[in-house]
């Protein structure tokens, strides 16, 4: 009978009986902003500390308003909470659009993939608003806090993406090979994947059905990473992201669920299926003695064994 609900209606059906709003655990983006070291002068550096500081203020009372269930002070720490959010997203936003005029009128192709972090950025940022009107509906304050918690993963995930193009902006006329390692990029569709998730309408993917497990491996060997998180991703998301006929493995390390293809003993074999899998947020990773190190590393090591 439950089938029979809408998909929403079951989800809320369920959040009600959870106890604790901490089964919406948010995304940690914050240690991936500050690993960008985005340059600002010294009024907008001000600015962005106040943020951060009403941030963690918001937070807390989040925090306290959950435990005694006090649904006006929850609207209102989120609503300053997205407010911080948005204002650090104009500011983003701002110092982009104003290093963008100092460039160039027609950039290399090697920068069109800020256009596609933009539109990420944007994307995510429509989403949450939708999130957020979906949560002022309903009455039940865990299915507030949950819709609320997504809503702000979203904001964040905006953020990490408007802050990659102002970093690719302010490197410029440097053009590096960007690989934004611990990427949260595949996280796009994350309020329909915790719907899904919560409802048991995707079967999570098993790392213990793989029969390959990558810290066995001596030596140097290389791999295609196509996708990373802090939490495992539904197998039905992993074949949206490669629907192709190598299999795809994964490495649980430092606390992340990293999604690969390979490994290859040579940087030459891994490189071909690179190019052959084609994938917007794929890169290829070394490791050695099951490892992870530097490519260029993983190469030098590979050159010497071949000696």
């Amino acid at each position: 009978m439950l089938s029979r609900i809408p998909a929403y209606l079951r989800l809320l059906l369920i959040l009600i009986s959870l106890n604790s709003y901490s089964a919406f655990a948010q995304l940690d983006i914050w240690p991936h902003l500050k690993h960008l070291q985005l340059s600002f002068n010294k009024d907008v550096t001000d600015s962005l500390n106040i943020i951060t500081t009403n941030i963690a203020r918001a937070e807390r009372l989040i925090k306290a308003a959950a435990e005694t269930g006090d649904r006006e002070i929850l609207v209102q720490a989120f609503s300053d909470l997205f407010a911080s959010c948005q204002v650090m997203y104009g500011i983003y936003d701002r110092s982009s659009r104003s290093r963008r005029r100092e460039l160039p009128s027609s950039l290399p192709e090697e920068l069109r993939k800020i256009d596609d972090l933009k539109h990420m950025a944007e994307a995510n940022m429509n989403k949450s608003l939708v999130i957020k009107k979906e949560a002022e509906k309903t009455e039940n304050i865990k299915e507030l806090i949950a819709l609320y918690y997504v809503a702000y993963d979203l904001e964040m995930l905006a953020l990490l993406n408007k802050g990659r193009v102002l970093r690719v902006m302010q490197d410029y006329p440097v053009i590096y090979e960007y690989v934004w390692d611990h990427d949260m990029t595949v996280m796009d569709g994350l309020h329909i994947r915790i719907i899904r998730e919560v409802i048991g309408e995707e079967e999570t993917y098993d790392p213990e059905k793989e029969e390959y497990d990558l810290k066995d491996t001596q030596g140097v060997s290389f791999v295609v990473q196509i996708a990373a998180h802090t939490s495992e991703i539904a197998g039905n998301d992993l074949r949206s992201i490669y629907s192709g006929n190598l299999e795809i493995k994964m490495i649980h390390e430092e606390n992340w669920y990293r999604y690969y293809l390979g490994p290859w003993n040579t940087f030459e074999e891994a490189e071909k299926v690179f190019n052959m899998v084609n994938l917007r947020n794929a890169f290829i990773s070394g490791y050695h003695n099951g490892k992870r190190i530097g490519v260029a590393e993983a190469r030098r090591r590979q050159a010497q064994n071949n000696r």
